[in-house]
């Protein structure tokens, strides 16, 4: 099942896939994090659409020599006419939040399949015909689980707001902090 993504960005397609090994049944939820799903390309207002082009990719590919620096700086938002320089600047962006992803995981690897799903792999998902592979991170799907937001807020309990308020105290207590803490990024097992 591939739907869209609940993350603001709407950077990623989520896919659900049931993985067997061992005789174990996990399932994963696999993040694709390909600039071409960014919502920023829809018009909005004053802002124009940015609607993503195989050649606007590919001649965005061919620009890029350097390999990834991790203490890289965006570039500037181009100028509106120039597809390849906004080609570029979504890249960067997508390279840039699966970086944090990945690092978040890994510095909260204490709360992980408690406060926060399992994370199990990152890496690249190579594509034919594609002048970029875009990262994948896979983590633990909830299949269970609803958001804050789809919650009636006279149904949470007085024990539900405070494990969320001593989650939130654990991610600042382990020098973490969360900059898209809002009632969708918030998940909940009913009955857990």
């Amino acid at each position: 099942m591939i739907s869209r993504g609940n993350d603001t960005r709407k950077s990623g397609q989520h896919l659900v896939n049931e993985q067997i090994s061992n005789n174990n049944c996990a399932r994963l939820i696999s993040i694709f994090q390909h600039p071409r799903f960014y919502e920023h390309r829809t018009a909005f207002k004053s802002r124009p659409a940015r609607p993503w082009t195989l050649t606007a990719e590919t001649a965005a590919s061919e620009k890029r020599t350097a390999p990834w620096d991790p203490n890289f700086q965006p570039t500037p938002w181009p100028d509106e006419e120039d597809a390849p320089g906004w080609e570029e600047w979504y890249y960067q962006h997508a390279e840039l939040h699966y970086r944090n992803e990945v690092a978040g995981y890994a510095h909260l690897i204490a709360m992980q399949g408690a406060a926060i799903p399992r994370f199990f792999a990152a890496g690249r998902l190579p594509l034919a015909q594609c002048p970029i592979s875009p990262r994948v991170v896979l983590i633990e799907y909830l299949p269970d689980a609803r958001t804050l937001r789809d919650v009636d807020p006279s149904a949470v309990e007085l024990s539900l707001a405070q494990s969320l308020l001593a989650t939130a105290r654990s991610f600042a207590e382990l020098g973490f902090v969360h900059a898209d803490l809002n009632l969708g990024n918030i998940l909940f097992v009913p009955g857990t």
